[in-house]
């Protein structure tokens, strides 16, 4: 899994994250239950995001239910500025 860094991203709410690609293996998908394995949209990932602590333990997820839509991330960043 490939990271790319967006350290301005965030930044207004006091946090700072690693943005990550799974285009090239499955694994993050599979292991985070966003890999849709159906047609039309195989090896597509559903639309989620996840706010880790510091200690790498899940606090905050959102999964859309649709691919065409767009997770809350105000309320993501709110949530991951609680744990700063």
């Amino acid at each position: 899994m490939a990271a790319s860094p967006r350290p301005d991203c965030g930044l207004e709410a006091g946090v700072s994250h690693r943005v990550v690609s799974a285009y090239a293996d499955e694994s993050f998908g599979e292991d985070w239950g966003v890999l849709i394995k159906a047609k039309p949209l195989r090896r597509v990932l559903q639309r989620a995001v996840f706010v880790l602590d510091q200690n790498d333990t899940v606090r905050y997820v959102e999964y859309c239910p649709e691919v065409t839509e767009q997770p809350d991330f105000d309320r993501a960043l709110r949530e991951a500025a609680k744990l700063v």
